[in-house]
């Protein structure tokens, strides 16, 4: 094989292993929340399909109120294979607060979701 040939070859494999790596990891795929006005709690339910939810999970929610930081969440894996869920008892809010949550993924990327409570 001459020397041309083989840097395509060493370039295309490390390509394909490159993307082999981005096809297991991935980020969230969906985020849906509901805020529960009369006891202020949000309820935020993450769809992250996963082989292996010990090592592939959802480590974090942040919760943010008209954009400051509220509070966060890390976790050490997802209970199912399919989605994570958490819970947050919120101060009470007025019509017209933004909740913005944004989960990140153990191996890859990060998705964010916004309501405004009406």
């Amino acid at each position: 094989m001459r020397m041309g040939n083989r840097k395509i070859v060493m370039v295309a494999i490390l390509l394909l292993l490159l993307s082999a790596g981005q096809t297991f990891a991935h980020p969230p795929s969906r985020v849906n929340m509901s805020y529960d006005s009369d006891g202020s709690v949000l309820e935020v339910t993450v769809s992250h399909p996963v082989s292996d939810p010990s090592s592939h999970y959802i480590e974090k929610f942040e919760v943010r109120l008209d954009g400051e930081k509220f509070c966060e969440l890390e976790l050490e894996r997802q209970i199912s294979n399919s989605d994570a869920m958490a819970l947050f008892k919120l101060p009470p809010l007025n019509a017209g607060t933004e909740i913005e949550v944004e989960v990140y993924c153990s191996k890859f990327g990060e998705r964010t979701a916004r309501i405004t409570v009406e």
